[in-house]
């Protein structure tokens, strides 16, 4: 699959060609000229230089912002007549995201990214790596210089959080794969922080019997956070 993506959201304008994930083609433009002058015929070049054309794509990406919004403007309507013409598919990608993707490989590591907004202000947007993905941990906004340094400085209770949800979205699948007379036994949201005697208490079983039993669902539990990528 081909996809040609234009960048509008800043002074410097870019295009691009992917195919199988890989770079294909790019080129980049910071000359001060408004993108209305530089984009389309940079794209023209890009494509002649690479022995391709807008008939060879399969789809058409665009920077959907934030950021100028004469530029954004611009990439838009670019990119809304490109795919008319040659009656492609076209996708919105938030500029905050894409910047945050290059880093997605440096797994469970918090992503900051963020971009002058001016008046003290930048549009930023949270993320977590995960590999081969990346956890949104807040929306695109625009917030203060002071907010963004407070946001920073909380980001092991926030990375803490998500890695939280993780492992109980985790046990809740499990959860609900098992048979449900042990579901109803161990409720096992609760094993890991629960005594034998609370659990003897709350079954009604005696101590061998819940040994016994949660011997074998804390492996069970295991193998299947493992196969989640959680170990505990």
């Amino acid at each position: 699959m081909k996809l040609l993506a234009l960048e509008s959201s800043a002074k410097a304008a870019s295009c691009a060609v992917f195919a199988g994930g890989e770079l294909l083609a790019s080129a980049w433009q910071a000359a001060g000229l408004t993108h209305s002058r530089t984009l389309l015929p940079m794209v023209e070049d890009m494509l002649k230089n690479s022995e391709l054309s807008l008939a060879d794509m399969d789809a058409l990406a665009v920077a959907a912002g934030p950021g100028s919004f004469t530029g954004l403007r611009i990439g838009m309507a670019a990119v809304k007549g490109l795919a008319w013409a040659s009656d492609k598919p076209c996708v919105p990608v938030s500029t905050l995201e894409a910047m945050a993707w290059p880093l997605a490989h440096m797994e469970d590591r918090l992503i900051v990214c963020a971009m002058d907004a001016r008046r003290k202000q930048v549009y930023n947007a949270l993320f977590l790596a995960r590999g081969d993905h990346l956890e949104r941990l807040s929306p695109d906004r625009a917030i203060s210089l002071e907010e963004l340094g407070d946001c920073v400085s909380g980001r092991e209770t926030v990375e803490t959080e998500a890695e939280n949800r993780r492992i109980e979205e985790a046990i809740s699948r499990f959860l609900w794969r098992l048979e449900e007379e042990k579901r109803n036994v161990f409720l096992l949201r609760y094993w890991y922080f629960m005594s034998i005697e609370d659990i003897c208490g709350r079954t009604g079983f005696g101590e061998s019997k819940v040994k016994s039993m949660l011997s074998r669902t804390r492996r069970k539990l295991r193998e299947n956070l493992e196969q989640e990528g959680i170990a505990l």
